[in-house]
């Protein structure tokens, strides 16, 4: 026998009689969906995209470890906390700095000058929290894994 094919609506629909090792030829119905164009591989740039913010902001510390081992990131957390001091002090400088030369100010700009200087405290903080976590980590790979 030979295979009929019927089109419906962008789907092949085959009938098909194959003959069988034992007994009579049964015919089967096999259903094939046709796309209009082929998929497209997506580009890997995508998922980059993303990952590189990541990547950057770890391949300091990564480089710090492959060329001078837990040292590089105790050395990379003192950096840190010396930074978050002068931030901090220079915050507090300018704070006063202000009011000396400046004198009395309006509510509204010393409120200002205030929102400013809990804006820099805080960023200092952080800055010397992670440069903490840096040397406590940096000490427990060099005494523990040294």
């Amino acid at each position: 026998m030979t295979s009929r094919a019927y089109r419906t609506q962008g789907s092949h629909l085959f009938f098909d009689c194959r003959p069988t090792t034992r007994g009579p030829r049964i015919p089967t119905l096999s259903l094939a969906v046709s796309i209009g164009r082929p998929m497209r591989r997506q580009s890997e740039t995508l998922l980059l995209v993303p990952l590189l913010p990541i990547f950057l902001i770890g391949m300091f510390p990564m480089l710090l470890i492959g060329l001078l081992g837990f040292f590089g990131l105790i050395i990379f957390g003192i950096l840190l906390v010396c930074v978050g001091l002068t931030l901090g002090l220079e915050a507090h400088g300018e704070f006063n700095e202000g009011i000396i030369v400046h004198g009395y100010a309006r509510p509204s700009e010393r409120a200002t000058q205030v929102s400013n200087l809990h804006a820099a405290t805080r960023s200092a903080a952080v800055l010397e929290i992670v440069g903490l976590a840096l040397v406590v980590t940096g000490l427990a790979g060099f005494f523990g894994y040294g």
